[in-house]
């Protein structure tokens, strides 16, 4: 519960004590809100969704937390949404066509 610095690079910036404390909070209670988010959109779906469109509603879960900073481009969003989609094991089963395996 005690933070006394917090440094944040892409945004050039230093907090310091209250400041470095509230802003440690805030990017826990974003990482909670878009976890939320994505456990949200997911629910109940038999097949894996296309990363397009769940890019697409993580661009919207993403952008409505109001975060700062970081890298939001269309490329690192699908990135995102890839690896997000590979960690909850929700990957197309299947052969690509050239008969790959694409799980």
């Amino acid at each position: 519960g005690h933070v006394e610095v917090l440094t944040e690079g892409h945004l050039f910036r230093v907090n310091r004590g209250a400041d470095a404390l509230a802003r440690a909070e805030a990017f826990l209670d974003q990482a909670a809100a878009l976890d939320a988010r994505v456990h949200e959109s997911l629910a109940g779906l038999a097949e894996p969704p296309e990363v397009a469109t769940f890019t697409e509603t993580l661009t919207e879960a993403y952008a409505s937390l109001g975060a700062e900073g970081g890298n939001p481009s269309p490329m690192f969003l699908a990135m995102m949404a890839g690896n997000t989609l590979r960690e909850l094991g929700m990957v197309p089963n299947g052969r690509d066509e050239n008969g790959g395996d694409l799980a």
